[in-house]
Order: C-alpha cells, then structure tokens, then sequence
C-alpha cells in the first residue's frame, strides 16, 4: 500500500508490461492510470481499438460471458449494470 505502480515487480530487464488487468473485475490499468501516469512518467500505453459492435459480440461469446462479468463489475467509466447492449457499452 502506498507504494508506486510496478515497484515490486520492476526490474533492470523489464521493458514491458502487458494484460496487467485480472478481467473486468480487476482493471489495474483503468483503476490506476493516474499513479501509472505520475510514476512511470516515460511509459507508453497502448489502447487497441475495435468496432464497438464486433468487440461486444465477441465479449458476449467469451466464455465464461466477459460481457455479462463487465456489466456486473464496478469499473471507472462503466458504473455497475451498465452494458446489457452494444448502445450502453459505446456511451
């Protein structure tokens, strides 16, 4: 607690970190970005983008349903209950 993002898994050798998230229900890089932002002033974020309608149906068909497990987490930006349709998910 306290400490900055990465420090106890920052290395000398380490150049990147990817899938740092733990699902919906763990979105580091969502919870975090600011601290991300202040203490690894250098790093790059990469943000793929996808059609809104094609990354929704393929979110529902994940199994377990990565649709439904986004919809009943507290995410920043994506209050719990929202995103029963791909209108949700876009706004």
């Amino acid at each position: 607690a306290g400490l900055p993002p990465f420090s106890k898994c920052m290395k000398n050798d380490t150049d990147a970190f990817m899938q740092i998230d733990s699902g919906p229900e763990r979105l580091v890089q969502v919870d975090y970005l600011n601290e991300i932002v202040r203490d690894v002033p250098n790093s790059t974020f990469i943000l793929t983008f996808r059609n809104i309608t094609n990354w929704y149906i393929s979110m529902s068909n994940w199994q377990p349903n990565m649709r439904k497990r986004f919809q009943i987490s507290n995410i920043t930006g994506l209050p719990k209950g929202v995103g029963r349709n791909v209108s949700e998910f876009s706004h």
